[in-house]
């Protein structure tokens, strides 16, 4: 929960959209996969950051990163 905390304030920093630049950069699709992660194993935890969620959703959301999830044999399982 610390790390969820200090991404979260970043993010908070970053204008709220995305982390970098409020632009779609490595660090939200870094943040894409963990998120992704820890709904699995822990959303309990990271049902606290709505935030994170919602960046989570905007990434799956964008064209590209969506073509791609549909483009995998196990769809949201990629």
């Amino acid at each position: 929960p610390k790390h969820l905390e200090l991404l979260s304030a970043a993010l908070a920093r970053g204008g709220g959209e995305y982390l970098v630049d409020n632009k779609l950069s490595y660090a939200d699709l870094t943040l894409f996969q963990i998120m992704r992660v820890f709904k699995g194993m822990a959303a309990d935890v990271v049902g606290k950051y709505p935030t994170l969620l919602a960046l989570h959703d905007r990434v799956a959301a964008h064209p590209k990163i969506a073509a791609y999830i549909a483009s995998k044999p196990y769809g949201s399982d990629y």
